[in-house]
């Protein structure tokens, strides 16, 4: 009972200190932007990594196991280049 207790008081707590929070500045604002687009850009990149260790193994499998590369309609792997970061 008493832990239930603590965490609906914790619960109500955070919900006061969340809800008296002021709103961002433009320059904390646009960091947060920035971070957010440079967020998106990892995760393309760790798609982009992950499709080519992919293709790497079918590769390997193909190869070991001499069979033909099958015929699929796979569209090939996006690079997504360098991150260049958003304009102001």
């Amino acid at each position: 009972m008493n832990k239930i207790t603590i965490a609906l008081l914790g619960l109500f707590l955070s919900g006061i200190a969340s809800a008296t929070l002021p709103p961002l500045s433009a320059e904390a604002q646009a960091k947060a932007d920035a971070a957010k687009h440079k967020g998106e850009w990892s995760k393309k990149v760790a798609a982009y990594e992950l499709c080519l260790a992919q293709n790497k193994t079918v590769d390997r499998y193909l190869q070991k196991h001499n069979k033909p590369k099958p015929v699929a309609d796979v569209p090939p792997c996006q690079n997504p280049g360098p991150y260049v970061p958003p304009q102001a």
